[in-house]
């Protein structure tokens, strides 16, 4: 029976990838929101080129918080594959399970945050619909 990994890292690694993602949707999307609602008008530090530097850092945040939970599931499981035998346990075979799904999980939120910010450097923020 192997125990390399706290539960913390392996909780760590599979659900970082979904709730930071969360919080970065609806922080850009209610950031946009705001943005328009308010019309640029009278706010002075509320213009669009504030609001994709915001949108920038929640970005590269929310990136490296996801990556470091990979990197955590990736450690976890090359220590995984070095001190297990053929012959796994069902609990080795959980680890196993977490620690890949850790990986794939945070290389999938990667994608999601990234194309979650990309259509406001595409599109204009405040465009109405024709």
């Amino acid at each position: 029976m192997i125990r390399t990994t706290s539960p913390f890292v392996l909780g760590y690694s599979v659900l970082s990838g979904p709730i930071i993602w969360f919080v970065h949707f609806v922080a850009v999307y209610s950031l946009a929101e705001f943005g328009c609602r308010s019309n640029f008008t009278n706010l002075i530090f509320i213009t669009p080129e504030t609001m994709r530097l915001t949108m920038i850092v929640l970005t590269v945040v929310s990136v490296i918080g996801v990556g470091f939970g990979g990197i955590l599931a990736f450690r976890a499981w090359s220590q995984v594959r070095k001190e297990t035998s053929r012959k796994e346990s069902a609990y080795e075979a959980r680890f196993h399970f977490l620690t890949l799904l850790g990986m794939l999980l945070s290389a999938l939120f990667i994608l999601s945050i990234l194309f979650t910010v990309a259509p406001a450097f595409v599109l204009s923020v405040c465009d109405k619909a024709i």
